[in-house]
């Protein structure tokens, strides 16, 4: 009896007691904050689509944490501009994240990086200039408040932009040219 090997089952308990800890994480693990990592991480490497679903995830676990639904509306544009229809997604996401915190520039200028796609020019100036109330410090702010102010017709503010970007000791290239 002693010569008696253990027959191969006996193999496979111990390898699911191995998988358990990725199948459940530890005591004290911020799943939430563990997914939208994954989000981002997929996004940064530019796996957008790939991206949405643990985005959604943590959405689902935190929907009062701003940055999920940035770096979603995020993910959703990065779609979009490859051709899928997620702009509304992008749109509702932005939305979200700004109704969360109000004070935050972050929202608006993917607003109105979202409407510049979309080619709605008046919107991307509208976004902006609300990104502009909340950080008057971020060069692509003023970028886009100058480029969707002349592609809009208003030239008054794409002019205004322009001299508070000089003002502010802010130079793009973009900039420079408008000033011309």
């Amino acid at each position: 009896a002693s010569l008696m090997k253990a027959p191969p089952q006996a193999a496979a308990p111990a390898a699911i007691a191995m998988a358990a800890p990725i199948a459940e994480p530890p005591v004290g693990t911020d799943i939430p904050a563990t997914l939208f990592e994954s989000g981002v991480r997929l996004l940064e490497e530019g796996r957008a689509e790939a991206a949405v679903r643990p985005l959604q995830a943590a959405i689902q676990l935190r929907p009062d944490a701003m940055p999920y639904h940035l770096a979603l509306g995020t993910a959703q544009l990065a779609r979009h501009r490859l051709g899928a229809d997620t702009a509304d997604a992008a749109q509702t996401a932005f939305e979200v994240a700004a109704r969360l915190d109000p004070r935050s520039a972050l929202p608006h200028l993917q607003m109105g990086n979202l409407a510049w796609e979309r080619r709605r020019w008046s919107d991307a100036q509208e976004a902006y200039a609300k990104a502009y109330a909340r950080d008057s410090s971020r060069a692509e702010v003023l970028e886009g408040l100058v480029a969707a102010s002349w592609y809009a017709g208003d030239f008054t503010t794409a002019g205004w932009a322009v001299r508070e970007a000089r003002d502010r000791s802010i130079e793009t290239p973009l900039i420079s040219r408008a000033a011309v």
